[in-house]
């Protein structure tokens, strides 16, 4: 896990949201800036250990984060309060409301504690949930309810909003395997 993965995550998740048709008209300029900040941080400081060998040796970070999503907890309080600090270069998101940053903040955490490998079947169960019952997608990439009519997508709850942030950055995090097998070769090598 390198600056190169978080270059590579951050990529396919804005491309996702992007392709996918999310930006603009699922995902408010907030939400969308969330998913970036997220999809940056989401690996930040990570030793390249998983989060069984943390807590096995009792790591520090594992103590700290009471064995809970060790890693996770870890990248996004780092990098949090990394954006946080008194440096006007890095607390870029001091411009925002008090509503704003919460949201932002609130968002960055769930995103990133879904990247957690144990969450795997819940984010993924929890998506299943909510979207397949609702929407399907046709080839043109137009929304159309289960019925098979048209439908506006801009119609999510705050819950599904956040359902479908987690599910990107997932996808964008495990999209390596979507590639050629000599490249998916690289970028496994790269993470170890």
């Amino acid at each position: 896990h390198n600056n190169t993965h978080a270059a590579d995550v951050t990529h396919r998740f804005a491309a996702f949201i992007t392709v996918c048709r999310m930006r603009f008209s699922l995902l408010s300029d907030v939400e969308v800036l969330a998913g970036l900040i997220a999809a940056i941080l989401h690996d930040y400081l990570h030793p390249g250990t998983n989060n069984a060998f943390q807590v096995r040796v009792k790591s520090t970070v594992a103590v700290l984060h009471n064995d809970i999503h060790v890693l996770e907890n870890h990248s996004a309080m780092k990098g949090l309060m990394l954006l946080k600090g008194e440096d006007s270069e890095t607390n870029f998101l001091s411009t925002l409301s008090r509503s704003e940053r919460k949201s932002v903040r609130n968002t960055v955490i769930s995103m990133i504690l879904a990247t957690d490998m144990s969450e795997h079947f819940n984010v993924l169960e929890s998506f299943k949930a909510k979207f397949f019952p609702k929407f399907r997608v046709a080839k043109s990439g137009r929304f159309f309810n289960a019925a098979g009519s048209k439908s506006s997508p801009d119609l999510l709850s705050p819950e599904e909003t956040l359902v479908l942030l987690r599910m990107s950055l997932k996808c964008a995090d495990l999209g390596h395997v979507t590639v050629p097998p000599e490249v998916h070769k690289l970028w496994v090598r790269s993470l170890q």
